[in-house]
């Protein structure tokens, strides 16, 4: 009966590993992919800026054909103004208006891109409330934004632990369902104890037994 509980268990957990395993391997693959094309986006955003000055429709052109949407190249452009002003893009210091340009644009054609839908449904209502003043809602959205990025950031990290501790646990069932299977060879103390008091009390009797045979 107790072999076929280890073999259920260990069907359980090669099936668990499996899924998880495939889940895991793909989580990274489309992390890695996405990286690189944000990689390969940023040199083509900055060789488009020093050679054609593109137009925003041309940038989000440029990032469609990388599989990016609007929000995924809006950090790379706003990282590119970041840098400009503190010198170390002196490349594109001399498009650093057309650069703001696009970031103005970015938020004007998606101002609350990204967002989850409840809050997007509050701040459309409000926006319309006061038509005429939406730069007024900049500094919030731009807040949750921020947030939203800290908290995707820290999910993604919670998302490596998951995978690390899994397969920790995965190495520690795998290292009990191979102990099970092991008889022990190491005699419990108190056997070994008593064999040695045996042997001890035979060494003592044996010269006793000699000298009455003589």
């Amino acid at each position: 009966m107790f072999d076929w509980v280890y073999v259920v268990l260990i069907l359980i957990g090669v099936i668990g590993a499996f899924v998880f395993v495939s889940w895991a391997f793909v989580t990274i693959i489309e992390d890695i992919f996405e990286m690189r094309q944000i990689k390969k986006f940023s040199k083509d955003f900055k060789d488009a800026v020093k050679h054609s000055q593109p137009t925003w429709e041309d940038v989000k052109e440029i990032a469609s054909t990388r599989g990016l949407t609007q929000s995924k190249i809006h950090y790379t452009i706003r990282k590119y103004y970041r840098d400009i002003m503190a010198g170390s893009e002196d490349d594109l210091s001399s498009h650093k208006e057309l650069i703001k340009n696009y970031i103005d644009q970015y938020r004007k054609d998606e101002p609350f891109e990204g967002l989850p839908n409840e809050v997007r449904i509050h701040l459309e209502r409000l926006r319309d409330q006061i038509d005429g003043n939406e730069h007024l809602l900049e500094p919030l959205t731009s807040q949750i934004k921020d947030l939203l990025n800290i908290n995707k950031k820290e999910q993604k990290h919670q998302k490596y632990y998951t995978i690390g501790g899994f397969f920790v646990g995965l190495a520690g069932f795998a290292f009990a369902i191979y102990t099970s299977f092991i008889d022990p060879q190491i005699e419990p103390p108190e056997v070994s104890q008593s064999m040695s008091q045996n042997e001890s009390a035979n060494k003592t009797a044996q010269p006793t037994a000699d000298a009455a045979d003589d």
